[in-house]
């Protein structure tokens, strides 16, 4: 429902989207990890203000399309739905989420429920929405206050009902295994294996110090290990480290190649994994303490709606971070390496095959 609803937004507010892009101003409507609707508007502030109200007016006068526009927005859903399927980075990332997180579902069985939704099953979902409407917003750049409160009132003058608890509204996380665990899947349209390994860093999300020394090792692990896997063992084409943080915090090491099987991949990673320790060792002092000073705080859009709208995360929380990071030694960050990506750590691995590649090895197993 949720999928065919912003396909059919998006659709209402394309020309209008193109419009403000002429006027430097750019619009993303998503849907957001928490199952919310997400409209993000940025640019210029000289049609600033006039633009949102537009696409405000747009959004409210918004309803049901017509059965022909439905049909449309459907199949749009359903593209949008295998492309997850396409790529297969972003496929290691959703089977990730998949097996983590309980309110996460298998393309599959999504595609079964979109291509089952009929007409009347999307009316009575779109005549529901008002009555369920809830609005968090935020500002942030080259505003006035008198700009901002403007902005504001148009918004507010909407009535709103409480927001009613969805099973969907946050996610309900599954526990990464206590033993060692790989989920594997082939594409049989695909000449690229996949090796994603992920590590799950503490059992609670923002605690600011497991969180400023996560960001402190990522800023140095995130290159060294494009350097060492990408350039000096041209495994892949597309190596990476990031964190996932939106269900428990899990960091992740990936490696897409057209060269090497995921065996291949995987044995290189762990290898990487187990030398992480003597990299830091190496580090010197000076250099340390400059990845530390350009660790940013403070800023970021995404970083403030977190504090607006997660119930876990208090507004005070960047700033706790900042203060652990001034205290947080070389020492400190190979005891967190040590507790969280060595064992008794357990990894869990996705693997895709490539079966362009080699089909013969999937039809060995």
């Amino acid at each position: 429902m949720a999928s065919c609803y912003l396909e059919s937004l998006n659709y209402v507010l394309a020309s209008t989207v193109f419009q403000g892009v002429r006027s430097k101003l750019d619009t993303e409507v998503s849907l957001s990890g928490r199952n919310c609707l997400l409209i993000e508007i940025s640019g210029f502030l000289e049609h600033f203000i006039s633009f949102v109200s537009t696409i405000w007016d747009i959004f409210r006068a918004f309803s049901c399309p017509s059965a022909d526009l439905f049909l449309l927005c459907k199949q749009r859903a359903s593209l949008n739905l295998r492309t997850k399927l396409t790529e297969p980075a972003s496929l290691t990332n959703f089977i990730l989420a998949e097996h983590t997180c309980k309110s996460i579902y298998a393309v599959d069985t999504m595609l079964e429920e979109l291509n089952s939704l009929v007409f009347d099953d999307f009316s009575q979902f779109m005549s529901s929405i008002g009555t369920k409407l809830s609005v968090e917003g935020l500002l942030c750049g080259d505003l006035s206050r008198e700009e901002a409160d403007e902005v504001c009132e148009m918004i507010s003058v909407i009535e709103t009902s409480p927001l009613i608890a969805s099973k969907d509204g946050r996610r309900d996380d599954i526990p990464l295994p206590d033993h060692d665990m790989n989920v594997c899947a082939r594409k049989i349209s695909d000449t690229n294996f996949v090796a994603n390994v992920c590590y799950q860093i503490g059992e609670k999300r923002h605690i600011a110090m497991d969180t400023a020394l996560l960001r402190l090792f990522s800023s140095f692990i995130e290159n060294d290990i494009v350097l060492k896997l990408r350039y000096q063992k041209n495994l892949g084409y597309a190596v990476s480290a990031q964190t996932d943080d939106e269900g428990k915090i899990i960091y992740s090491f990936c490696v897409v190649s057209c060269d090497y099987n995921h065996e291949v991949l995987l044995a290189n990673i762990e290898e990487y994994v187990r030398s992480v320790r003597l990299f830091l060792e190496s580090v010197d002092s000076s250099v340390f303490e400059k990845h530390k000073a350009g660790i940013q705080f403070f800023g970021e859009v995404e970083s403030l709606w977190e504090q607006l709208s997660e119930e876990d995360r208090s507004d005070d929380f960047e700033m706790s971070v900042k203060n652990c990071m001034k205290d947080i030694s070389k020492d400190d960050v190979i005891k967190f390496y040590t507790k969280w990506f060595l064992p008794p750590a357990r990894p869990f691995a996705i693997c895709i095959w490539g079966c362009q590649f080699r089909e013969e090895y999937w039809n060995s197993k």
